[in-house]
């Protein structure tokens, strides 16, 4: 929970746009209080980076987002949805999507898509107008983690990828 107040406190800051390096200074004493480890915050250029002891975290929004470099291959990103977010940190990656297709048009894509890359499905939770998957490759200590649910005019799909500790 702590992380997560770290990250959207950050997020608030670039959002609101205090000057330049400001934003970058009370990043990094909020971290450091939070957690006791020193960081170097960058919140250039439509992104965030955090580097640490513990290694780097790096987010991007908005038009500025892509795959982080080095997302797997073998994690299917649906085809007609537009990158609205991406988050690189020491233990996984995250990327948020949009797309006008429905939610169930979206995860049987999903469906299909990770059990023919050899994915196993964990689980499944169909909620009407949302779904969430998890999926595994236990050989491999990797697991991926699916949401999908409607919003407004768009569905949004949310990727959790984690990687051997």
């Amino acid at each position: 929970m702590k992380k997560l107040s770290i990250v959207l406190f950050i997020l608030t800051l670039a959002v609101l746009g205090c000057t330049k390096g400001t934003e970058e200074k009370a990043a990094e004493k909020a971290i450091e209080t939070a957690t006791g480890k020193k960081v170097e915050a960058d919140l250039s250029d439509g992104s965030v980076k955090l580097k640490s002891e513990d290694g780097t975290f790096e987010m991007t929004s908005g038009d500025s987002a892509e795959l982080p470099e080095g997302f797997p291959k073998d994690v299917y990103v649906y085809e007609n949805a537009s990158i609205q977010m991406a988050m690189d940190m020491p233990h996984g990656m995250s990327v948020g999507l949009h797309t006008s297709d429905g939610v169930r048009k979206v995860s049987d894509a999903y469906k299909k898509a990770m059990e023919k890359e050899g994915w196993k499905k964990f689980s499944a939770t169909d909620a009407g107008d949302s779904y969430h998957l998890v999926y595994g490759k236990e050989q491999e200590d990797r697991m991926a983690q699916i949401t999908i649910a409607r919003e407004d005019d768009k569905t949004v799909i949310a990727l959790s990828i984690s990687r051997k500790q």
